[in-house]
């Protein structure tokens, strides 16, 4: 008998460690229900949260602040379908319009000062042709500058943009110095373009002191993105070549004495440089027609 007892004991402890209860089980499943109703509330009020005008306002102060028209623009939609006579619809819209103003006001001051590059700029009309020729007010053709661009223009159809590119040396076409130059490479910024100096479009002129070599040819897209680099670049350097090799040439004739100043790479003065980009902006004012 005592043995029946002591088996009955041990199977109450084995069912009792077993799990929980069915109480324990029920009293559980409610904590869960409830926890999860108190998340969807609390998910309900952050949503609500999000349109409500503080929060709105809130995110177009930061839209603002960053000068983010879209961005505020968005808040402005929100509070007017949600709060549209609350007072941080009022202020929102009042902020979006001064930036609208703001940008309105940036875009013309740039619209103008555009307009004014092509005003400061040397223009000289081709009757025979049909022609405006744009040029930079301090350059001249046959100075000792080794790189320019210049813009034409006709009445109907796109501008276009010219390179002048020219060397002087003091060597003659039938002298043993003579150059006989075949290309230039211009170096900016660890870049580097070819580009030759032969052609259709090569001319040479000379006189009782040196010959002057230029070639003058029209400006190709990949070119024009050269030019962009080159404009913003600190230095810029041509190397000019011939079959022998690099060459010295002059970057400066000394007028009335019959002096020169060689160099082994002609490197563009800071002000050669800037008037690239200038000439740039220029072509894209007339391009665009604004």
């Amino acid at each position: 008998m005592k043995k029946y007892i002591w088996l009955g004991v041990v199977v109450l402890a084995l069912s009792s460690c077993g799990g929980p209860t069915q109480e324990q089980y029920d009293r559980l499943f409610e904590e869960n229900l409830s926890l999860k109703i108190k998340v969807d509330l609390l998910k309900s009020e952050l949503s609500d949260y999000k349109d409500t005008p503080d929060s709105l306002y809130s995110r177009a102060l930061i839209c603002n602040k960053r000068e983010d028209i879209d961005g505020l623009a968005h808040c402005c939609s929100e509070l007017e379908k949600n709060h549209p006579s609350s007072w941080e619809c009022k202020q929102a819209k009042k902020y979006l319009q001064s930036l609208k103003e703001q940008k309105e006001r940036i875009e013309t001051t740039n619209k103008i000062k555009r307009k004014a590059i092509l005003y400061s700029l040397r223009h000289e009309e081709d009757q025979e042709q049909g022609v405006t020729w744009y040029y930079d007010p301090n350059y001249i053709f046959g100075s000792e500058r080794p790189l320019t661009v210049y813009i034409g223009e006709k009445t109907t159809g796109d501008p276009w943009l010219r390179l002048y590119l020219s060397v002087y040396h003091k060597g003659y076409s039938n002298a043993p110095d003579y150059l006989n130059i075949e290309h230039f490479i211009v170096s900016y910024d660890n870049n580097e373009i070819e580009i030759p100096f032969k052609g259709d479009n090569y001319k040479k002129k000379q006189s009782a002191l040196v010959t002057r070599e230029w070639i003058d040819v029209p400006v190709s897209d990949q070119m024009i993105k050269h030019l962009r680099s080159i404009s913003e670049s600190k230095k810029v350097e041509i190397a000019v070549y011939n079959a022998k090799g690099k060459c010295n040439v002059i970057r400066e004739v000394i007028k009335h004495i019959g002096d020169y100043i060689y160099v082994n790479d002609l490197e563009l003065s800071e002000y050669e440089i800037r008037s690239i980009g200038k000439m740039l902006l220029a072509y894209d004012v007339l391009k665009k027609g604004e």
